[in-house]
């Protein structure tokens, strides 16, 4: 068993229908790596931020800054310890990065700086092939999931091979070349079934529990799927690869999202292959959800923005008199985010400026309205989040 937990069949797809997620936007925000990088795939995050990347072609590791600064890279071609032949998969788990060394037929385990650690035990092959792993995760228990042609090997926290998933085929409980692994906060394990085009589900004690998706490109269908990761709130993200887009689906697979398209333009791709989610540490602080992915043939990075629509739920004091510079207002709702706006608005007037004081909360903002030449009446009260989505309570503030 992965661990001591037990689900029933039914269990899973009530917690996995009830499960909740965000309204939310997808906006391009960055591109950086075309200098360093060719033909990169997997792509993972550490705790500070930094950005991993499997650069296939190179044979190496490159890490950047969350903003896409080149801080250092490992590894060249060849078989020896430190080396690769087509790294593909890539996590950073705690201090430790592991890549999956495909051609090699190994995972390789390194220090954050690139110092090479140990290996996984060689994976077993299922059937007649080699198994060339392709993917790897990690769940909260520490259990090591790797996957590769035929099936997912799973591995102790001792590095000791505990049990395989699947065998290559087509049926419920069988994989081709699973190119993405994912966990989420539950433990279930979300495998990007790439020839298949489906994700299968696999609960926290190794049983089959569910797949959606088929081949098409239609909302929620799939061509040659191959890097998954999941948010916080357990929304799964799927580099629909030769669909040249993102997805965006719940835990049962209900399309949220997507965008994409085939091109060099930000926010297109040429076979996008890598995912990663930076979700806040601090969900009460504002700081952005960022999606970073990886674009095979145009060799970059790509950074995306999660727009959460904030909601203004009420305003403290709901009223000020025309004249006063600096009236004191407290606004409550749900998910501002860092670099967020506040103004007031009324039909017909200019906009009243709003100063923001201090770090504002997800749920809560302090701020000081410059009431100057404020005509009286009722103004709508407008939280604007980074990339345009605004909330707004109408009539909220009365300017006396």
């Amino acid at each position: 068993m992965w661990h001591q937990q037990k689900y029933t069949f039914c269990a899973v797809f009530c917690l996995l229908i009830l499960t909740g997620t965000a309204s939310a936007g997808y906006s391009y925000l960055s591109a950086w790596g075309s200098e360093q990088l060719d033909a990169p795939r997997g792509i993972a995050l550490d705790q500070a931020g930094n950005v991993y990347v499997a650069d296939q072609a190179n044979n190496r590791t490159v890490v950047f800054s969350g903003e896409g600064e080149f801080l250092r890279e490992w590894g060249s071609f060849g078989d020896g310890d430190g080396q690769f032949a087509m790294p593909f998969g890539i996590m950073v788990s705690g201090s430790r990065v592991f890549v999956a060394d495909s051609r090699n037929n190994r995972v390789q385990v390194f220090s954050l700086n690139g110092t090479y650690i140990d290996q996984v035990p060689t994976p077993a092959a299922i059937g007649n092939v080699s198994f060339q792993p392709v993917s790897v995760a990690t769940n909260a228990s520490g259990y090591l999931f790797v996957g590769g042609i035929g099936g997912v090997q799973v591995y102790s926290p001792a590095m000791e091979r505990v049990a395989t998933y699947g065998s290559f085929g087509t049926g419920d409980d069988q994989v081709q070349v699973p190119f993405g692994l994912a966990v989420n906060s539950t433990g279930y394990l979300y495998v990007a079934d790439t020839l298949g085009c489906r994700i299968q589900i696999i609960s926290p004690d190794g049983a089959f529990v569910g797949r959606f998706g088929q081949r098409g490109d239609g909302a929620g269908q799939f061509f040659l799927p191959t890097g998954l990761a999941i948010s916080g709130d357990d929304r799964v993200f799927v580099a629909d690869s030769n669909n040249d887009r993102v997805q965006v689906l719940d835990p049962s697979g209900t399309p949220l999202a997507a965008w994409g398209g085939l091109g060099t333009a930000p926010g297109q791709y040429g076979f996008v292959t890598g995912l990663a989610v930076r979700t806040p540490e601090n969900a009460r602080r504002m700081l952005p959800e960022l999606i970073y992915t990886t674009d095979l043939e145009n060799d970059r990075v790509q950074v995306f923005v999660t727009e959460v629509i904030p909601e203004v739920w009420s305003v403290t004091p709901g009223s000020g008199r025309s004249g006063v510079k600096n009236q004191l207002v407290r606004i409550a709702g749900e998910g501002y985010r860092m670099g967020c706006t506040v103004r007031l608005e009324r039909d017909g007037e200019v906009s009243l400026p709003v100063l923001i004081r201090g770090v504002p909360y997800t749920d809560r903002i302090v701020c000081s309205a410059n009431l100057t030449g404020a005509a009286p009446g009722s103004w709508d009260v407008v939280v604007e989040n980074p990339g345009g989505v605004e909330g707004r309570l109408p009539g909220a503030f009365q300017v006396r």
